[in-house]
């Protein structure tokens, strides 16, 4: 009985559960020219990235609707996470945690003025990559079109 109680709970919970629309895996473990250029770009604001570019933890990801996640290990230890958009290039989502911490970053469904990256989504919109380590998780929150 208890074995079957266990099951129901488990099942009911993984179908509650949100799923990813899309799941990315890594393609690239070293930053090209974009990459760093968007990391010097960042340092410039004075967004807290450490000694970033010197480290050998980038990993990169698959695209989603154009825009490119990559993940690396900053001076101080923490997890960061930096989403591309190449045809700019932009940065358009950014964010470091210290370990323990879940990582993610979003990207707005109107990011850019004549943005094709996430065609087709009312502004409003939100893009959430979740870091997985293995993978990247994408979530699409689209807002609805009454919103504009």
């Amino acid at each position: 009985m208890l074995a079957v109680l266990l099951a129901a709970v488990f099942t009911v919970a993984s179908i509650l559960r949100p799923h990813p629309d899309a799941t990315l895996h890594p393609i690239a473990d070293e930053a090209d020219s974009d990459v760093l250029t968007m990391l010097e770009f960042l340092s410039t604001l004075e967004f807290p990235w450490g000694e970033a570019a010197g480290q050998s933890s980038f990993r990169g990801y698959q695209q989603y609707r154009g825009f490119e996640p990559w993940f690396f290990v900053d001076g101080r230890g923490y997890r960061c996470f930096m989403i591309i958009d190449r045809s700019g290039p932009f940065v358009d989502g950014a964010n470091c945690v210290p370990p323990g911490v879940d990582l993610f970053a979003d990207v707005g469904g109107q990011t850019h003025s004549g943005d094709d990256a996430v065609m087709g989504l009312p502004k409003g919109s939100v893009v959430r990559f979740h870091y997985r380590g293995d993978s990247v998780d994408v979530f699409l929150y689209p807002a609805s079109s009454e919103a504009e």
